[in-house]
């Protein structure tokens, strides 16, 4: 009896431990909604285990750039977490700088989580930049997945595909860095695969499919109602089925 108390006791202390990480990693992604001169910017995201390997930022490089990006480390819990924080580090550290373009960006993350040897995950990675000035986004990529984006002219959604190594496999990768030009309605949704991979009870995933449909239907929202939507409408197919995978999405 004595030695299940203090496995009881255990298991409440790390219980609590995690829920303080969980809040404290939370914390690492800016909640806020971005709306500055034109443009909006919001995210969520939520690990399926206490604490996962998704991330997303954005922040302002200068008054007329503004930097965005989402990744999704390989595996889940307080492993994947580890590695997310040391992204955000080297992140952080570069987006600052005055030369700053997505292909140097991603590359920097790239070589910090190649360098070393004792860590064995890799992510996919998606960086981009937003220039008020021109109009366009430029972006990078490291096998995270092609640009999505909402047409408002089009009224349709269109793909622009640049192929790029995931980080965390091997050093000195060259990354390229595309750029396409943004009108005024356009829509840009960033994913992690635990959108997209959502699993209902019956093991339908929610499919890009319906992503692309929601972008459509919902264009016309801002990009804090869209991202409280879509989070809710995954949420509604997901029903009771547990969720595999740490969702993000960033819009």
């Amino acid at each position: 009896i004595k030695d299940a108390k203090n496995k009881e006791i255990e298991s409440r202390i790390m219980e609590e431990q995690l829920e303080m990480a969980k809040d404290i990693q939370e914390g690492l992604n800016p909640m806020g909604f971005y709306n500055k001169d034109g443009v909006q910017i919001k995210g969520f995201t939520r690990a399926a285990k206490g604490v996962g390997g998704d991330y997303f930022d954005y922040i302002d490089i200068d008054e007329n750039r503004v930097g965005a990006l989402i990744s999704d480390v390989s595996g889940k819990g307080v492993p994947a977490s580890l590695v997310m924080v040391m992204i955000r580090t080297v992140f952080t550290s570069y987006i600052t700088r005055k030369d700053v373009d997505c292909a140097r960006v991603v590359r920097a993350i790239n070589d910090s989580l190649s360098a070393d040897f004792a860590i064995d995950k890799f992510a996919t990675l998606f960086f981009l930049i937003y220039d008020r000035s021109t109009q366009e986004v430029a972006f990078a990529n490291a096998g995270h997945g092609p640009l999505f984006c909402y047409r408002k002219t089009m009224n349709r959604c269109t793909v622009t595909k640049l192929d790029g190594v995931p980080i965390g496999i091997m050093e000195d990768v060259e990354y390229k860095q595309a750029k396409v030009k943004l009108e005024p309605g356009d829509l840009i949704v960033m994913y992690t695969d635990g959108i997209t991979e959502m699993r209902n009870p019956e093991k339908d995933e929610y499919g890009l499919s319906r992503v692309q449909k929601f972008m459509i239907d919902f264009n016309d929202l801002s990009a804090n109602d869209f991202v409280e939507k879509l989070v809710g409408d995954v949420d509604e197919f997901r029903g009771d089925a547990s969720p595999h995978d740490d969702m993000t999405t960033l819009v």
